[in-house]
């Protein structure tokens, strides 16, 4: 009669807990969702709202109260499009983003097609000083180097 080892047990049960937490993983059945993370993405009104609740939340006391203007999709973002009254004098309309799942408050984007065309039309007016590129460093000589060299 031959004795069971137990490393091929625990071996066995960890494989089947493996393939069963990769199953649920990738059926978006985990937290997390699955690999695309469609699961987990809000709609535009709904993200909107959670963004509108942070920043009211959090930057109210220091800019005052902010209202909802409107939400559309940009660039795999939602654009929300905040209006702020910290006094009746400094009123201001604030674009800002949030990814679609609602995690990440991106307070401000730059385009970088027309940064780069900005930029270009700044330099041939002569205002910004061209760039200078950063000389590619000398590597140092190893021993190994040095004994070859003699």
């Amino acid at each position: 009669m031959s004795k069971t080892n137990p490393w091929m047990v625990v071996s066995g049960v960890l494989a089947i807990a493996l393939v069963v937490s990769l199953g649920m993983f990738f059926s978006g059945g985990l937290k997390g969702g699955s690999l695309a993370g469609a699961d987990d993405e809000l709609s535009a009104d709904a993200a909107a709202a959670e963004l509108l609740n942070f920043v009211n939340t959090v930057f109210a006391p220091q800019v005052g109260q902010s209202e909802l203007r409107g939400v559309r999709e940009v660039n795999g973002l939602y654009e929300v499009t905040l209006f702020i009254a910290s006094a009746p004098a400094d009123q201001t309309t604030q674009i800002v983003f949030v990814t679609k799942n609602g995690a990440l408050f991106i307070p401000q984007a730059l385009d970088i097609a027309t940064a780069q065309t900005q930029f270009e039309q700044l330099q041939a007016q002569g205002t910004v000083p061209p760039v200078d590129v950063a000389p590619t460093p000398t590597p140092t000589p190893t021993d190994e180097d040095l004994d070859l060299q003699q």
